[in-house]
């Protein structure tokens, strides 16, 4: 490249120089979607993340790498969410996000109607269900 500067009275003088473009080894800049808590039962989604990347501006690729569920007990589970994210000139970023799936909705019961037994029969049990929960149950009967 040249370069040319000029004076107010007309004197110039010359410059040469190179201008080496480098190549982007920069990632994009990832904001990971919030963590989750969601009831069992219900519909939800993961959150993916959003990127930016400086020389690709929003042309960036973001994928789902994978994902991981812990149960613990009953209905409890949480899922890991990995995110990747690839600039247009191949630079990557990851991120991570979950899920916690909770169950806080109280069983149903159905009671049977009041019925009568002969001495040394036993009484039917009620019946129960829980979206999350499936049987056996404790049944507590009450004198």
């Amino acid at each position: 490249m040249i370069c040319t500067v000029q004076d107010d009275l007309g004197n110039t003088a010359n410059c040469n120089f190179d201008v080496i473009v480098l190549g982007d080894t920069t990632p994009p800049v990832v904001t990971c979607g919030p963590n989750q808590t969601v009831q069992c039962g219900s519909t939800w989604l993961p959150i993916p993340p959003t990127a930016f990347d400086a020389c690709c501006t929003t042309n960036v690729t973001i994928m789902l790498f994978g994902s991981v569920t812990n149960v613990s007990t009953g209905c409890y589970a949480q899922i890991d969410f990995w995110w990747h994210v690839m600039d247009c000139n191949g630079n990557f970023a990851n991120c991570t996000n979950s899920v916690t799936v909770i169950d806080t909705t109280p069983p149903v019961i159905s009671c049977n109607s009041n019925q009568t037994y002969q001495c040394g029969n036993s009484a039917g049990t009620p019946g129960g269900w829980t979206p999350c929960h499936r049987p056996p149950w404790t049944h507590v009967a009450s004198p």
